[in-house]
């Protein structure tokens, strides 16, 4: 789980006014063992280290109904890259 937390703590801040996609932060945690050949942590274990790591993180469901999806709100990437500029939401855009 030190591995975990260091990749957290490496790749994200907290940021009130951001939000990130959960599947999002799942899917780079996911290729982020995947290159260094460790076995991740599931979705549960994950969020309560997120969690941990960012207490003030909230979990929210936004955007439109059918087109919903849930976010980590208060929290942002640290480096932002092209992909990365539509994931990082103002969560009252959302709304």
């Amino acid at each position: 789980m030190t591995l975990t937390t260091e990749w957290l703590q490496d790749h994200i801040i907290p940021d009130p006014r951001r939000s990130i996609p959960k599947a999002t932060v799942r899917k780079k945690y996911a290729k982020y063992c995947l290159t260094a050949s460790l076995k991740g942590v599931n979705d549960s274990t994950l969020g309560k280290v997120l969690k941990s790591c960012f207490p003030s993180v909230e979990t929210k469901r936004l955007g439109q109904r059918q087109k919903s999806e849930y976010f980590y709100v208060g929290i942002s990437w640290k480096y932002v890259t092209d992909d990365d500029t539509t994931e990082n939401q103002d969560p009252e855009q959302e709304k």
